[in-house]
């Protein structure tokens, strides 16, 4: 699968290494776009909301305008 993927992750992230996880995916995901969050760690979407929502936001309307990033044959 093709489907665009966004990947947002808390630069003070303590369960794992936040830039290690996000260079792993860019490798391993197509069609992939991610970001460190600063001043964040695991509740990213709590204490950055704004960021996160922006960010997701703007993802989901760029989705949209490339309909065939999401369909394969297009």
């Amino acid at each position: 699968m093709q489907l665009p993927t966004l990947l947002l992750i808390g630069q003070l992230e303590a369960l794992y290494d936040a830039q290690a996880a996000l260079e792993r995916a860019r490798r391993l995901i197509p069609n992939f776009e991610g970001k460190l969050v600063p001043r964040a760690n695991h509740e990213v979407t709590i204490s950055q909301h704004e960021v996160v929502d922006r960010r997701v936001l703007g993802f989901l309307k760029e989705s949209t305008r490339h309909p065939r990033s999401i369909g394969g044959n297009g």
